[in-house]
């Protein structure tokens, strides 16, 4: 879900979430191959899609957003703690609604 130079704050937010997924109820729900990643727009790694990505993310510090198409997550950050702030309400969504 993340590199290992990931800021702390982000790897924290990517624990939460593997442990929300790890604990969700799998009765009634399909197995799930998930690729999620989460990243901010401040790491390199972004930098051939930063437009696109600049366009969904409000503009304010911390803000994040989360897109899903079929079996692929994308938790993006305007910076490092809005990724976390992402990672933490998908673990959170995953809580309530007991699936992926």
């Amino acid at each position: 879900m993340q590199r290992n130079d990931a800021p702390e704050c982000v790897k924290f937010g990517v624990r939460e979430l593997e442990r929300a997924l790890a604990e969700a109820p799998a009765s009634g729900h399909p197995e799930v191959a998930l690729q999620v990643i989460v990243e901010s727009l401040e790491q390199p790694a972004l930098d051939a899609q930063r437009g696109s990505y600049e366009a969904v993310v409000p503009g304010a510090a911390e803000s994040f957003a989360i897109r899903r198409t079929g079996d692929h997550i994308l938790i993006i950050g305007r910076d490092a703690v809005g990724a976390m702030y992402g990672a933490l309400a998908a673990a959170e969504g995953v809580r309530r609604s007991g699936a992926p």
